[in-house]
């Protein structure tokens, strides 16, 4: 209906009759939120599998985990104009209320459908539909494997062990993604697909084995694409800047008063600030625990030296600053009345042991220390722009809600520690984790060294490990930029601080945009407010405030730039676009061939893009920008300075000092 009308000469919007759902119009929105119901008064959300495992490859595939607290709210109408898809994992049996599966089954055939782990007793419309019955038998075992499609296979080279199967048959109609055979000879299917979606039941999802940890027993990403039937979209990435992956480095601030075990004695912190901090000049964010250094704190004798140096790192213009509370609370999730902790149970108490502060105060934690940083420390021209978490890293809305009001982004938490004991992608957080009034928790990207040195006990080498984790995110897909995220404590021995030289020299080695913290956190929290659409022409629309590529999938064609807007350029392999506008347009018709000049990679965080015309960015390092079908052309400086390239093969690779570069690209031959 609405091509016949813009075939008629007039902009259409067409929708229900009731104005419920988004409709269509030349620009239709792509969806990308998947419904995910779960009930907070059974398994908080941080807790749920769903969103600690498979939430990662949901987002890598460019889609939004919707999650919906049947608990606080009522399942909402299903539009697939803003919906991709469903998915339910429980491994509770309470769960499938008759509302849940009643929505569940009104909405088969709308949007794709994936049920996970326990199914539902009572849905057998739900059931049918996604390729089972139940069985009139309950055959005995042993049950061994009978049948497993060779694409959904993961990680695990062995199939679980079954001793309380599902008594399913496959239904007409239906595909067996998985089956096991009883003693007698029985099929049992274990997972199964329709035109509907898919199910797969447990054990099939994830199996942990004793010494090896967790992996996929099923591929999450084949279970996503091939057996629920999410498309393939353009995915608004939050790893890569300017064709690189990025580079973030931050400090929490535990240790900053530790006696390093160097000559004369200094503070750790002061051993970070001269080794690493002002010897690699790289954007770093680094912060403090305020009772660890004010005056009638932990160390009050020698908290003017202590202020000293934080003063001292918070002035390097390379340097931002970030709050790690003011006691360090251990337990957040405690705090946010999800879990009881009993202070005799745990190592360290609840938090930093601070003479007559008794009760845990989130302002002070929060607000109040925050304001600390910035009226004693921050110099003039700077104040705190990040919350960096404490303890478990997992706060409640009220805590998110102070860090929002008080200004500033946070960041910390997830459990991203994967290394090569088990590289499995079981051990890789996604993004963040939403709370009430659109509020995010930032996951750090990657763990501190605490997870690769036996929490600090030893060795001290072991940080090394770290580039193990860079590997396996970034191939067979880059989930994560490279973080290097560490306390102050590592300073203390000189294992720890080589180890950390190690980590940093590695990236460093390699292609990378190093940008700040805050930089990241930004780009990450538009993920999930970031739009994708097509025109009636075929091309893709992208709207985001902070996101400024966009990854391209394996099965699209080459982006035709001189045909686009708003971008700069497109990696080699056309599998990164730059985007360098709010709002982006993307064409791959090839039809008029591609000679314009453009960005294929840089270690730069470009602010504006014009061939011949204006161009400014920001390298923090010397600057290496690669451009394609740019052999005339140069860069001139706001100041008069001309950078030409040096061209090799298809690439044209210019040099420009580090900084600010404000300025021109002329690519008009004789210039």
């Amino acid at each position: 209906m609405a091509q016949k009308i813009i075939n008629a000469g007039y902009t259409p919007w067409v929708t229900d009759g009731h104005l419920q759902t988004w409709g269509t119009s030349n620009i239709a929105p792509v969806p990308r939120r998947i419904l995910i119901p779960y009930n907070s008064n059974i398994e908080p959300l941080i807790y749920t599998t769903v969103h600690l495992k498979l939430a990662t490859m949901i987002e890598y595939l460019g889609y939004i985990p919707d999650y919906i607290n049947v608990a606080k709210r009522a399942l909402p109408v299903v539009d697939p104009s803003l919906h991709a898809g469903i998915i339910s994992w429980t491994s509770f049996d309470t769960f499938y209320t008759p509302t849940i599966t009643n929505w569940l089954e009104a909405n088969l055939g709308v949007v794709p459908e994936l049920i996970l782990g326990e199914l539902p007793s009572s849905a057998n419309k739900l059931m049918l539909s996604l390729g089972a019955e139940p069985l009139d038998v309950t055959p005995l075992g042993p049950y061994e494997l009978e049948s497993f499609t060779p694409w959904l296979k993961g990680e695990s080279s062995i199939p679980p062990v079954v001793t309380n199967p599902y008594f399913l048959k496959l239904a007409a109609n239906s595909k067996a993604l998985i089956s096991i055979k009883a003693a007698d000879g029985t099929s049992l299917v274990q997972g199964t697909k329709t035109k509907y979606g898919a199910l797969v039941v447990a054990p099939w999802l994830i199996d942990t084995l004793p010494m090896e940890g967790s992996k996929w027993v099923i591929d999450p990403r084949t279970l996503l694409t091939k057996a629920m039937g999410l498309e393939p979209i353009l995915v608004p990435d939050t790893t890569t800047q300017s064709g690189r992956r990025m580079l973030t480095i931050h400090i929490d601030g535990d240790g900053f008063t530790s006696v390093a075990h160097f000559a004369k004695k200094p503070y750790s912190a002061e051993v970070i600030l001269d080794k690493i901090i002002k010897h690699y000049k790289l954007p770093l964010t680094s912060s403090i625990i305020q009772a660890d250094i004010e005056p009638g704190g932990l160390h009050s004798k020698m908290s003017p030296k202590l202020e000293r140096i934080a003063r001292d790192i918070f002035k390097l213009p390379y340097v931002e600053i970030a709050s790690h509370t003011y006691s360090h609370p251990y337990f957040w999730t405690a705090l946010a009345g999800r879990k009881d902790i009993d202070e005799e149970d745990t190592d360290y108490g609840l938090k930093l042991d601070i003479p007559g502060y008794n009760t845990i105060s989130l302002e002070k934690e929060i607000t109040d220390s925050i304001k600390y940083i910035n009226d004693k420390l921050a110099p003039a021209n700077k104040k705190t722009v990040i919350m960096l978490w404490s303890g478990d890293a997992t706060p409640g809305p009220k805590a998110l809600e102070l860090a929002r009001d008080a200004g500033v982004l946070n960041v910390n938490g997830g459990n991203t520690d994967v290394n090569a004991d088990n590289p499995s992608l079981t051990h890789v957080s996604p993004i963040g984790r939403p709370e009430r009034d659109l509020l995010y928790q930032i996951y750090a990207p990657i763990l501190n060294e605490n997870v690769y040195t036996n929490l600090w006990h030893g060795p001290y080498y072991g940080f090394k490990r770290l580039t193990e984790t860079f590997e396996i995110t970034e191939k067979p897909y880059r989930l994560k930029p490279y973080t290097i995220y560490f306390h102050f404590y590592l300073g203390e021995v000189p294992a720890g601080l080589d180890a950390l030289k190690h980590n940093i020299d590695y990236v460093l080695a390699r292609p990378n945009t190093p940008v700040h913290l805050s930089h990241y956190a930004k780009v990450a929290k538009d993920f999930y407010f970031s739009a994708l659409a097509k025109n009636s022409d075929g091309q893709w629309l992208f709207s985001s405030k902070d996101i400024k590529t966009l990854r391209v999938p394996d099965v699209f064609d080459m982006p035709n730039i001189s045909q686009s807007s708003g971008v700069a350029g497109v990696t080699q392999k056309g599998d990164y676009v730059h985007v360098v506008n709010n709002i982006a347009q993307l064409s791959f018709d090839h039809s008029k061939e591609n000679k314009a000049p453009y960005l294929a990679s840089a270690n730069v965080i470009i602010d504006n893009w014009q061939v011949n015309g204006p161009v400014s960015f920001t390298a923090w390092v010397p600057a290496t920008l690669d451009l394609i079908n740019a052999g005339a052309c140069v860069f001139v400086s706001h100041l008069g300075e001309r950078y030409k390239g040096l061209t090799r093969g298809d690439i044209t690779q210019f040099k420009i000092p580090a900084g600010d570069f404000f300025g021109y690209l002329n690519c008009n031959a004789g210039v």
